[in-house]
């Protein structure tokens, strides 16, 4: 192509140094590019099976109490002692509460306080999403000790088996299950070193009873 008025009938773009820059892919705001890397980290017999336990178990839990008890949902999810770890996170600690570690709670109370949402909503997110960071270390742990086979054995079992309501629910399990892995998962590569567990095993404490053992 040529450039029209120059009278000599050359180009006078270099195909070496054009002059309009070729258009480069638009990069996804910082975030949501964060968001995708992290996605991207989660290994997919953890993601896949994290997120199919979680439908099975909310999905018919809310048709069940539409059904029978209807707008109840949220007293249904919060009864039993996931009542005792939200109203600690409402109201702080009284009476016999004292009977229930602070580490959830508080951390809960934290992040609603920060959010500006209601204690069930967040209690909710903060124990799923614990639960899947921890199904992230038991992936990594198993297969490190005991080879690809068994560490996807280790999450389907952990994710699909009667007890894991409580992963599922503002109850501790979840957090202590995370401490856990983290701690024995430190003790086989100790990226932490001693400061490190000693920290995870007083963050152990302060979630279950059991906790002191990791001590």
């Amino acid at each position: 192509e040529q450039c029209s008025g120059s009278g000599n009938g050359r180009d006078v773009r270099s195909p070496v140094f054009p002059l309009t820059r070729p258009s480069e892919p638009r990069q996804p705001a910082g975030g949501i590019a964060a968001l995708a890397r992290a996605v991207q980290g989660v290994p997919k017999v953890v993601g896949w099976s994290w997120l199919i336990s979680r439908l099975l178990f909310f999905l018919p839990l809310a048709l069940s109490v539409q059904l029978r008890w209807p707008g109840q949902l949220a007293e249904r999810l919060g009864q039993w002692d996931a009542a005792h770890y939200l109203q600690i996170v409402s109201e702080g600690y009284s009476g016999d509460n004292f009977a229930f570690f602070p580490l959830f709670p508080f951390t809960a109370k934290a992040v609603a306080t920060a959010l500006h949402l209601a204690p069930l909503p967040v209690a909710l997110l903060l124990v799923n999403g614990a639960f899947l960071m921890a199904l992230m270390v038991l992936e990594r742990l198993s297969r490190r000790c005991l080879g690809e086979r068994a560490a996807r054995a280790t999450v389907l079992l952990t994710c699909f088996n009667p007890m894991s309501i409580f992963f599922a629910i503002p109850y501790t399990e979840a957090f202590y299950l995370l401490i856990t892995g983290l701690t024995l998962l430190c003790l086989v590569s100790r990226p932490l070193g001693v400061p490190g567990i000693a920290l995870l095993g007083a963050l152990g404490s302060a979630t279950r009873p059991t906790g002191v053992v990791i001590l």
